[in-house]
């Protein structure tokens, strides 16, 4: 059997760190995040409520093309789900925003190595109403979604 425990060590610290950024990003801009289980039997990467504007975002993060595929079920799935939650009812409702955010690395490496793989993807996200979000050094670079 083969050890992949530093690919997981590796994975792990890489989602964090995209994780941490999309929090801070998120923060910056006046929301209040959390993390974990903001649905029944469904943990969410990261969540956001922007109190002024009446948003919540429920953002899935991905920094493997594994995680990225089973992602436009959980994000969908979890937006639709929360809809029922007394979080959300007891808040004053608002617009929910479903995000899928992915690494630059990983985005820059799908783009290249698979551009009608990508572009079916998009398709789907936007059908569904999913905002995309590369996660750079940086920054947060919106691909599609509502403005922020």
């Amino acid at each position: 059997m083969s050890d992949n425990s530093g690919v997981k060590r590796k994975y792990n610290k890489a989602h964090k760190w995209n994780v941490t950024r999309v929090e801070k990003w998120l923060e910056a801009k006046g929301c209040i995040t959390g993390k974990g289980a903001i649905v029944w039997d469904r943990n969410t990467d990261l969540w956001a409520h922007d109190e002024q504007n009446k948003i919540w975002y429920l953002c899935e993060i991905k920094v493997s093309v594994e995680d990225m595929l089973k992602a436009v079920v959980q994000i969908y799935d979890t937006a639709r789900r929360f809809k029922a939650m007394p979080d959300y009812k007891d808040n004053g409702k608002g617009v929910i925003v479903p995000v899928f955010a992915i690494s630059n690395t990983l985005y820059k490496q799908r783009l290249a190595d698979y551009p009608y793989e990508w572009k079916s993807i998009l398709e789907i996200f936007k059908k569904l109403k999913i905002a995309i979000w590369v996660v750079e050094q940086s920054t947060i670079q919106q691909l599609q979604g509502p403005k922020l």
